[in-house]
């Protein structure tokens, strides 16, 4: 697929992966969860347990130490899967980034690990 970037080796991996565990659940499981008012646990913790939550996140936090462009390749590749993943894009995107690169030592030993494995995640109330 072309996507917003023009793909590397690891970024094909990343995306190979994401469709992996996006087949299993299929967008009729988005659909549904997202109809009935009901969360995406599941998806969400086989997406942690992957690294793909965390991979642009610092390694030393459990991160996989990428950057956004991998952000991008993950949310790019769940939306052509039919699961747009707008919690992706504020929990670990927007607030883990902007922790990782303007937290403290300690917000980061807080937060960062459990955003990247999925154990917790920043949402709109």
């Amino acid at each position: 697929m072309a996507g917003l970037i023009n793909d590397s080796v690891e970024h094909r991996a990343v995306r190979d992966s994401v469709a992996g565990i996006a087949a299993r659940y299929g967008s009729r499981y988005f659909l549904q969860r997202g109809r009935a008012g009901e969360g995406i646990e599941d998806l969400w913790k086989d997406l942690g347990a992957a690294g793909l939550l965390g991979l642009h996140l610092p390694e030393e936090y459990g991160g996989g130490g990428g950057g956004m462009t991998e952000a991008v390749v993950v949310v790019e590749e769940l939306g052509a899967h039919g699961m747009p993943l707008l919690i992706w894009v504020i929990s670990p995107a927007i607030c883990g980034n902007i922790l990782s690169q303007h937290g403290s030592v300690s917000l980061k030993q807080q937060w960062l690990p459990s955003i990247a494995t999925g154990a917790r995640k920043w949402h709109l109330v």
